[in-house]
C-alpha cells in the first residue's frame, strides 16, 4: 500500500480529526505532503516515533479525489489519498453591479465542534447581498469579505462533534452569516432547518424570513392564538411569512401596503384585512388598541401611530 497523503493546513497538535470525530492512528512509515493554497510543498515527511511529532490536528473535513467523506481507518486502507482544498465559489472581484461577481476558487470552509458542513445544493439572494456586492455593507468580523450568501439549501456532508441533531446525508435550509455562494459552507447546527417536501431552490428562500419573523414576533413578541398582528410591508418577503405563520399559529393578520394590487396579495397569503397606505391612514382603518402585536419594517413617523394602535 502507497502510504502517502496530501493534506492542507496540517497542525501537529492533540488527535487526528475527521468529520469532527476524535481518532488515533499508528502513521509509522506514512509520508505526508502539506500544500498551502497554491499547491506549494511546505513540509513534508511524518513519523510519530521521531522527537516532537505526534497525533495529527486537521484543520478541516478531509476529503479524497471523489469527494466523498472517510474515516481515519478507512482512509488508513484506501493507501494514496489526496485532500481537496478548495470548492468553487461566486466572489465579489471589486464593488460595483453585479457583473462583479465571479466564479472562483476558495479554500474550504472550516467547521466548528458545533458546526455542520453543507454541500450547497440552491442559494437565496438577499438585498444584504446586494449591499455587501456594492460596497455598502460589509461582512460581519471572522466571515468571508468576499463571498456573500446569507441563506443555502443543500445536503449535510459532515457534523461537528457536539452536533447531535443532523448527520451526514441530511437535506436541510440554514442562515448563516455570510459565505454561502458557494460549494461548501459552515454553518451552526442550530441555524439549520429540515428540508421534506420543497425543492432546495425553494428551500434556500426560506431561512432568512422564518428566522426573523419566528425569533421577532414569536419568541420577543410572543403572539399567541386568537391575538391580532399587523404587519407593515405585507408583500415583502418577511411580511408575507409574517402573515402564513400568524395565520398557522392561529392569530389574526392585518397589513399595510403600497397598492390596491398588493394588498391583494397580502389577502391571497391570508391577510384577514390589508389597506393601501397611500390612500388610507392605518390607525384611522384598524382604530386606536386594536392589535397585540405589531411587525414594522418601516419605522420613522409611525413610531407614534403604532403606539396608539397596540
Amino acid at each position: 500500500m502507497d502510504k502517502h497523503i496530501n493534506v492542507l493546513n496540517l497542525i501537529v497538535s492533540g488527535n487526528l480529526v475527521v468529520n469532527g470525530g476524535f481518532e488515533t492512528g499508528d502513521f509509522s512509515g506514512w509520508t505526508l505532503t502539506v500544500l498551502d493554497h497554491s499547491d506549494t510543498v511546505v513540509s513534508a515527511i511524518f513519523d510519530p516515533q521521531l522527537p516532537g511529532h505526534g497525533p495529527l490536528l486537521f484543520a478541516a473535513t478531509a476529503y479524497v479525489k471523489n469527494q466523498d467523506l472517510f474515516t481515519f481507518a478507512e482512509l488508513a486502507r484506501s493507501g494514496s489519498f489526496v485532500y481537496s482544498a478548495v470548492m468553487k465559489a461566486v466572489v465579489i472581484s471589486r464593488f460595483g453591479p453585479r457583473e462583479v461577481l465571479t466564479l472562483a476558487e476558495s479554500p474550504n470552509p472550516i467547521i466548528g465542534e458545533r458546526d455542520v458542513l453543507i454541500r450547497v445544493k440552491a442559494a437565496g439572494v438577499n438585498r444584504a447581498d446586494i449591499g455587501q456586492r456594492q460596497g455598502h455593507y460589509p461582512a460581519p468580523p471572522g466571515v468571508s469579505s468576499d463571498i456573500p450568501g446569507l441563506e443555502v439549501a443543500g445536503i449535510v456532508e459532515a457534523c461537528g462533534s457536539a452536533v447531535t441533531r443532523w448527520r451526514q446525508g441530511d437535506a436541510v435550509c440554514a442562515l448563516l452569516p455570510g459565505g454561502g455562494y458557494a460549494e461548501l459552507a459552515a454553518v451552526d447546527a442550530r441555524h439549520c432547518l429540515p428540508v421534506a417536501s420543497l425543492s432546495f431552490t425553494d428551500a434556500a428562500a426560506l431561512p432568512e424570513v422564518l428566522f426573523t419573523v419566528w425569533s421577532n414576533v414569536f419568541q420577543r413578541a410572543r403572539l399567541q392564538p386568537g391575538e391580532t398582528l399587523l404587519v407593515h410591508g405585507g408583500t415583502s418577503g418577511i411580511g408575507l411569512a409574517a402573515i402564513q405563520l400568524a395565520k398557522l399559529f392561529g392569530a389574526q393578520a392585518l397589513a399595510t401596503a403600497g397598492s390596491d394590487e398588493k394588498c391583494h396579495a397580502c389577502e391571497r397569503a391570508g391577510a384577514d384585512r390589508a389597506i393601501n397606505y397611500r390612500t388610507t391612514d392605518f390607525l384611522a382603518a384598524f382604530g386606536p388598541a386594536s392589535v397585540n402585536v405589531i411587525l414594522d419594517m418601516v419605522g420613522g413617523d409611525y413610531l407614534q401611530r403604532n403606539i396608539v394602535a397596540a
